[in-house]
């Protein structure tokens, strides 16, 4: 049942964030505000952040202006359904614990299931 709430949960956050919409009111001025932000990002603080943001402005959650019905983010989807079902795949479901499966995931251990 953890598991099943988890996927739900997982899938519903990045829904709910593909199609949040944009402010009514002063939407002009907030997607100046959302550029400027990013492209002020500090470099000495967010080194990895601030090279990226030319590759993730605006085709990524948290870094854009549109919705996901002017850009969608179907790379994004297709990632974290992929990782997420991996993730469930590999994990005995004795020893699942969502936390502890997503870091052994991206530490390595699905390389069994054929990935790096």
């Amino acid at each position: 049942m953890g598991a099943f709430s988890a996927v739900i949960s997982t899938m519903a956050g990045f829904v709910t964030m593909e199609f949040a919409p944009p402010p009514v009111e002063q939407a002009a001025e907030w997607s100046n505000n959302m550029q400027a932000k990013i492209e002020a990002i500090d470099e000495q603080s967010h080194p990895i952040l601030h090279r990226m943001r030319g590759r993730m402005t605006n085709r990524a959650l948290v870094l854009r202006w549109k919705r996901g019905t002017e850009a969608p983010l179907d790379l994004g989807f297709e990632a974290l359904t992929e990782i997420f079902t991996l993730v469930l795949l590999v994990t005995p479901a004795n020893e699942f614990r969502p936390k502890n499966a997503f870091v052994e995931f991206l530490s390595g251990r699905c390389s069994r299931a054929g990935y790096p």
